[in-house]
């Protein structure tokens, strides 16, 4: 995917990593269904990547379909800093919190919304520091029942507790989202806040 050069022209500040969380076996714990698909530290690789990596709307459990893929359905997708898992117990993420938003979503907004939340953490526009750790996207339909609607959950995981920095994320976050969407906005009060 790319060559050496790729990295010289347009790096990123930092690499970051591709991740899919597969569903989990009772045999198995949760780091087990933690798969790392790539890394990358320029838009160039992280382009030859990412516009071969199915899109989660074609992954996701929808409310209607499991998706099987090859051997296994994917949970979610995350895309976190290079050396950080996207799990609680990494060290860059267990002192930290997390914004989570959680919404009734098309296919193919899903999708727009997926590539803009991680674009928007790797390009820095979400964060001026370091603060964000990682970004996910999950299924939040019941795999028992057949829902008539396809909510999805967007988590963005934080490296610190601080509040002040968590809003100014949340506040990005919400005007990069909103310049996207056409229609419904939204708001502060669609997000939930949680320690780790």
């Amino acid at each position: 995917m790319g060559t050496d050069r790729d990295d010289e022209l347009y790096p990123l500040e930092t690499a970051w990593s591709i991740w899919e969380l597969r569903e989990q076996q009772k045999n198995l714990s949760y780091a087990d269904t933690l798969f790392k698909m790539c890394t990358f530290k320029s838009v160039g690789k992280f382009w030859g990547y990412w516009n071969n990596i199915l899109k989660p709307s074609q992954v996701l459990f929808d409310g209607f379909t499991r998706k099987r893929i090859g051997d296994r359905y994917v949970e979610s997708f995350a895309v976190f800093r290079e050396g950080i898992v996207p799990e609680w117990e990494d060290p860059q993420n267990r002192t930290g919190g997390e914004w989570s938003i959680r919404k009734e979503l098309t296919g193919p907004v899903l999708d727009k919304l997926w590539e803009i939340t991680v674009l928007g953490a790797i390009g820095e526009q979400l964060d001026e520091g370091d603060e964000i750790t990682g970004v996910r996207v999950i299924h939040k339909n019941k795999k028992d029942k057949k829902d008539m609607v396809n909510f999805y959950r967007f988590e963005i995981w934080l490296r610190s507790q601080d509040r002040t920095k968590a809003n100014q994320v949340l506040n990005r976050f919400l005007k990069l989202v909103n310049g996207t969407l056409d229609g419904d906005q939204w708001t502060t009060h669609d997000c939930q806040y949680k320690n780790h």
